[in-house]
């Protein structure tokens, strides 16, 4: 065990009657039977090489410590709570291993993922950086209404993200009886504890449909249900444009939605496309060329409604009169 926990308003209460060498003392053999998990050596003067004990004064703390606070054994002196911690710890050590094999191969999951959708975003010319998250990449995708096939099958790896982390628990100082008992009101006994057991069971389940993915993915070949795609109007503007012949298109783009946002139409931006290619020009000419008849529909529009206002000023002078005369 590499750590335990330390509870020290129950330690100060359990060595408050001890001397300073006979507390450290204390501590050194504590510390011993935990990293070993083991019971300390029948043979007293191990003990005291073990707890660095050199003068009389410390090799007779040594001497009290075991007797008051270790029990004699057939094998050695054991301490009766870090016994049962110890055994505890090893009961949950199959759960811990099945964790790190779960933890692996979601990883390796991931990452396979993640390299797909970038090599699919290159496959459709879309601006990718690197460091790009797989879900950044997907809603470019999706964005850009590209299908991501194999690569929409998340479902598997975000219940993954939600599995519990590989845990160290530890009995507390509260008697031997609450000592002999784990988390889960299941007592501890020398091999795994039946719910120890249905946990690793369970993991090793995950862990194998996990990699079952993996092998679907780099295979081409998934029978999961497909999570639906929903292009967005951005996307839909995008594949218009590609299919006029613009590369390099970007639904994030801000122009582009602040265009959509404006009313400029799907076959307007697709039109707009088709002229930019005919002058050599890219996706950024096109936005320029939308936006600038955008906008001169916008100033037409005003035209009209001031011409239209001002055609109507001189009837109204005209019967302004009649209407004062009716009330």
């Amino acid at each position: 065990m590499i750590y335990f926990n330390f509870y020290t308003e129950r330690w100060l209460a359990a060595t408050v009657h001890m001397t300073p060498v006979q507390e450290a003392m204390y501590l050194r053999l504590t510390v011993w039977q935990y990293i070993n998990e083991c019971e300390l050596p029948a043979d007293e003067s191990e003990c005291m090489r073990i707890a660095r004990a050199v003068s009389q004064t410390e090799r007779q703390a040594v001497t009290d410590v075991l007797k008051e606070k270790f029990s004699v054994t057939p094998t050695g002196y054991a301490h009766t709570r870090i016994t049962h911690e110890v055994a505890r710890f090893q009961a949950n050590q199959p759960q811990r291993v099945a964790n790190r094999e779960r933890v692996k191969a979601r990883q390796v999951l991931s990452r396979e993922i993640r390299r797909g959708l970038y090599d699919l975003a290159r496959a459709n010319k879309l601006p990718v950086r690197g460091g790009m998250t797989s879900a950044e990449l997907r809603e470019l995708l999706t964005g850009a209404g590209v299908d991501l096939g194999p690569l929409a099958y998340v479902a598997p790896v975000e219940a993954m993200n939600g599995s519990k982390r590989a845990s160290h628990t530890s009995v507390d100082e509260r008697g031997d009886e609450a000592a002999e008992k784990s988390g889960n009101g299941h007592r501890v006994t020398e091999g795994v504890t039946e719910a120890v057991t249905e946990n690793v069971t369970r993991v090793n389940q995950e862990t194998n449909i996990h990699r079952e993915m993996s092998t679907s993915l780099s295979g081409v070949t998934c029978d999961a249900v497909r999570v639906p795609i929903t292009p967005t109007a951005a996307g839909e503007a995008c594949k218009a444009m590609r299919s006029s012949g613009i590369v390099g298109v970007n639904p994030s783009h801000p122009g582009l939605l602040a265009l959509l946002e404006a009313g400029c139409t799907v076959g307007h931006l697709e039109m707009a496309a088709a002229q930019a290619v005919s002058r050599g020009k890219g996706f950024a000419y096109a936005l320029s060329i939308a936006e600038g008849q955008l906008r001169a529909a916008a100033e037409t529009r005003k035209a009209l409604a001031d011409r239209k206002h001002a055609d109507a000023a001189p009837l109204a002078e005209q019967i302004a009169p009649a209407l004062f005369l009716l009330n």
